[in-house]
């Protein structure tokens, strides 16, 4: 009977991430090792299906070489077989075809971007995450508090995430819970509506500083659309114009001019 836990795997799974620009595979051999329902519940949103494995490790002799599978099909027998041939001259006499369960030749993978869709969508976050392969962070979107708007980041090589100028490790927030994978939500609104930090110089992630003002002027924007559908709700006779005026003595308006809340709010 199997001992390793959910958590276990997935903080496997998460620096398996960190560690490559590339898809991480998962082989059908080392699902055997999970509980039971984890592929299952992996399955729903972290892993997807890959391609069947085009190599194998030979199960029949202590060597433990890897081998390419063949795979034969013949009119007596539509059902594909899977078999090695060892690579071992002296014993391919004795050792002939090794045939190799197509069910082992599974695999499944999942990736920096996949893992970015599933914290987004745990955090109610309607955006979809996109990375190049030379970015590190990940932008997932903007949670509202009562002092604005702030983006979360991922960032993949650190496995940190980062909201309001606080980072945590991600495998902090990202759980089991019992078989349901979960977010620590209560610890989001923590760093949510944190003081921002007090240092001699301005806080920039780990993301570029091109990255981090465009990031920090969205949010504004966003905080400025915000308080226009509330006023407007509140007041429905009051005009567009009216309302910029109104956004650009507060605090929000970050001394933008009414004329500029006016073309970003709507």
């Amino acid at each position: 009977m199997t001992t390793i836990s959910y958590n276990t795997v997935l903080v496997e799974l998460l620096a398996r991430i960190a560690r490559t620009d590339k898809h991480v595979l998962i082989s059908w051999h080392k699902v055997q090792q999970w509980p039971d329902n984890l592929l299952k519940r992996l399955a729903a949103g972290l892993l997807a299906k890959a391609s069947q494995a085009e190599s194998i490790q030979c199960p029949e002799c202590p060597n433990a070489c890897f081998m390419n599978v063949r795979i034969y099909t013949s009119p007596e027998s539509p059902t594909p077989r899977a078999f090695v041939i060892c690579n071992d001259i002296d014993m391919q006499e004795e050792m002939g075809r090794i045939n190799i369960d197509l069910d082992s030749l599974q695999q499944w993978k999942t990736s920096a971007k996949q893992l970015a869709k599933v914290v987004a969508g745990l955090l109610d976050l309607d955006i979809t995450p996109n990375k190049t392969k030379s970015q590190d962070n990940i932008p997932l979107g903007m949670l509202a508090s009562k002092n604005g708007r702030h983006w979360v980041s991922l960032n993949i090589k650190s496995m940190l995430l980062e909201l309001n100028q606080q980072t945590v490790q991600l495998n902090e927030l990202l759980y089991f819970e019992g078989e349901s994978l979960v977010i620590d939500r209560s610890r989001i609104n923590e760093m949510l509506v944190a003081a921002p930090l007090r240092q001699g110089k301005e806080y920039i992630p780990s993301t570029s500083i091109r990255e981090a003002r465009k990031l920090k002027t969205e949010a504004k924007h966003q905080n400025w659309r915000d308080e226009y559908a509330r006023m407007k709700r509140q007041q429905p006779d009051m005009s567009a114009r009216g309302i910029s005026k109104k956004i650009a003595t507060m605090n929000i308006a970050q001394g933008a001019e009414a004329s500029t809340i006016y073309r970003k709010m709507k």
